[in-house]
């Protein structure tokens, strides 16, 4: 009996002293397990902040590129004036630069403008044109461009359809030349315009003072812009703070 008993006490100790070992061991792994979670986290906290940083100045990059850049008091004529919507002696002129394969000017027509309508044009704030950049007559763009403006009156209406058939213009029935060179030598002109202001990139917005087909005290917000950038340029033009 004795003996039975010391062969129980000693299997108890074994026992006791491998469950010690056993939770050492997790408490080392666990302690691994924790410290490298720890690092990856302060890896992350860290690459966070580089991205946070490097936001801050893409973002203060945009802005100085979007700050009105003026142009001075001499105006320049416009090298078309016949298609506009709002009124015609308007003091104050938006000229849209886009190009019919530009995604970014299809989201600004599908988005943006639509509130520009309502907000500038129908209420009689602005007169508003656009034009056409890196159109080639040889192009799908400069095709399109040209029908568009082959008949005055549609012109709005078939801008708004490449707009909305952006990409698929290939398929369509409007791709056929316009029956004279008028739309072409206006193309050619406005080419040349926006070339002599230094603008090469599409979408551009050009917000001026207006007078008798000339604009002057000109400025320039490039890329895809909001309803409110472009009404406080107009204000800032109504109000002649710039």
């Amino acid at each position: 009996m004795r003996m039975f008993y010391l062969i129980f006490i000693s299997c108890f100790m074994l026992c006791i002293a491998s469950f010690s070992s056993n939770s050492k061991n997790v408490e080392v792994n666990s302690g691994w397990l924790n410290s490298e979670l720890i690092l990856q986290i302060n890896e992350l906290k860290t690459q966070k902040m580089k991205l946070q940083i490097r936001v801050m100045q893409l973002e203060k990059q945009l802005e100085t590129q979007r700050r009105p850049e003026i142009k001075g008091e001499s105006s320049l004529k416009l090298p078309s004036k016949d298609i506009f919507l709002g009124p015609g002696d308007a003091n104050t002129i938006i000229i849209e630069v886009a190009d019919y394969s530009c995604v970014y000017c299809a989201r600004y027509n599908e988005q943006v403008f639509p509130t520009v309508k309502q907000g500038l044009i129908d209420t009689g704030l602005v007169r508003y044109q656009a034009m056409h950049l890196n159109i080639n007559s040889e192009t799908l763009s400069g095709k399109t461009a040209a029908w568009a403006l082959c008949e005055s009156d549609m012109f709005w209406q078939r801008r708004t359809q490449l707009f909305n058939l952006h990409g698929k213009h290939e398929n369509n029935i409007y791709i056929k030349p316009c029956n004279n060179d008028k739309p072409h030598k206006q193309l050619i002109a406005e080419q040349k315009w926006l070339q002599a202001l230094a603008i090469n990139g599409t979408p551009s917005f050009i917000i001026a003072k207006f007078d008798k087909g000339r604009v002057y005290n000109m400025s320039i917000l490039p890329g895809v812009v909001s309803f409110d950038e472009i009404y406080q340029s107009v204000l800032a033009k109504k109000e002649g703070k710039l």
